[in-house]
């Protein structure tokens, strides 16, 4: 009987767990100039949000897309959206 209540939990938890995943595609794009390393891009995109970080030499930031919320962006080294 012990067994039967692990496997229920265990499979109920899996199933739970497989719910609440989301589809998403990430892409990394390193940025070079005059064939020097410039910056690193990465795009993601999920059913939520398109988030879009960008890290340059002197600077970090992020734009970001939420579904049925708006646009942002996020200045790191200020701390502001």
């Amino acid at each position: 009987m012990k067994n039967i209540f692990k496997f229920i939990i265990v499979l109920t938890a899996s199933l739970c767990g497989h719910a609440n995943a989301q589809n998403y595609l990430s892409l990394n794009y390193q940025v070079t100039k005059e064939l020097n390393h410039f910056a690193y891009i990465k795009i993601k995109v999920t059913d939520k949000y398109l988030r879009t970080d960008y890290v340059l030499p002197n600077k970090t930031f992020t734009e970001m897309t939420i579904k049925d919320d708006g646009q942002y962006i996020l200045d790191h080294q200020k701390n502001i959206a």
